[in-house]
């Protein structure tokens, strides 16, 4: 029976260990995926030259409408990255993990599904009328790069910041595995109520910043505003924050503001609050 245990807690660690590994190096790839699917004016040019080429290898059929084929691929990449977002968040699905004995690499899990799903996207993505540009500024210059690269910079950071104040071990998977090794409680149960109201109603921590990522570009391309619009209407999707939940993220930013400035004033203002997540 040690023997079990002692497996299952290695097997525990490699998940989480995995998934976050996972996640950074995603994350990274995917903020490259973006910065040039919309910054850059020779990758459009490249693109166009990728597609001619690729069209002269396709069929007669398909050279009649070269774009519809990358048009049903780009949708159904976008598709099988909603439904595995949204089938691994329901309730069926962590039941299913439940009864399996995994529930404390559940959120590690999920984090690689969604890796997979965003890798799956970005190296199949094919751009849809390249000839076709909704706006563009001269993005070879240096004053338009300098500007939208600060723009991008500052909306990462942003993104890093909303996660990092909502606790970033635990959105990713590492809490749970080291609480279990701990015998202790799973960390959302120790949370505050805020806390777990909040996770209910706003699985999306990183809106404002993908927002500014997706749409604050200087070239906008058919293939971009479909990846735009669907990330962003999904984003919104199940949205349900109120004043409550801003007044707790709210808090949580003074207090993260004081541990990093001050350890003795952010003793003081812990204690005399229970909402602490």
């Amino acid at each position: 029976m040690a023997g079990v245990s002692l497996f299952k807690s290695f097997f525990f660690v490699i998940i989480s260990v995995l998934g976050f590994a996972v996640c950074f190096q995603t994350v990274f790839q995917f903020a490259v995926f973006l910065f040039r699917n919309g910054f850059s004016s020779k990758v459009i040019g490249s693109q166009q030259q990728h597609e001619q080429q690729q069209s002269q290898r396709e069929s007669n059929e398909d050279a009649a409408n070269p774009y519809l084929s990358h048009l049903l691929l780009d949708i159904l990449l976008i598709v099988a990255f909603i439904l595995q977002h949204t089938l691994m968040a329901c309730r069926l699905w962590k039941d299913f993990i439940q009864w399996l004995g995994l529930e404390v690499v559940e959120r590690s899990l999920y984090i690689l599904a969604t890796c997979a799903a965003l890798q799956l996207l970005m190296f199949n993505w094919r751009p849809l009328f390249p000839e076709t540009i909704l706006w563009s500024l001269d993005a070879d210059s240096r004053v338009v790069q300098i500007i939208f690269s600060f723009v991008y910079f500052v909306a990462w950071l942003f993104v890093i910041g909303v996660v990092l104040v909502l606790d970033y071990a635990e959105l990713v998977g590492v809490k749970q595995v080291y609480y279990y090794l701990m015998d202790l409680e799973p960390p959302l149960q120790l949370k505050s109520r805020e806390y777990q109201r909040l996770f209910s109603n706003f699985r999306h921590p990183i809106l404002t910043g993908l927002m500014i990522v997706l749409w604050v570009v200087p070239v906008m391309t058919i293939g971009r505003l479909v990846l735009a619009l669907s990330l962003t209407l999904y984003t919104f999707y199940g949205h349900r924050l109120d004043m409550q939940d801003y007044d707790y993220i709210r808090l949580q930013h003074q207090l993260k503001k004081v541990m990093l400035g001050s350890p003795q004033g952010h003793a003081h203002l812990r204690s005399t609050t229970v909402s602490y997540g």
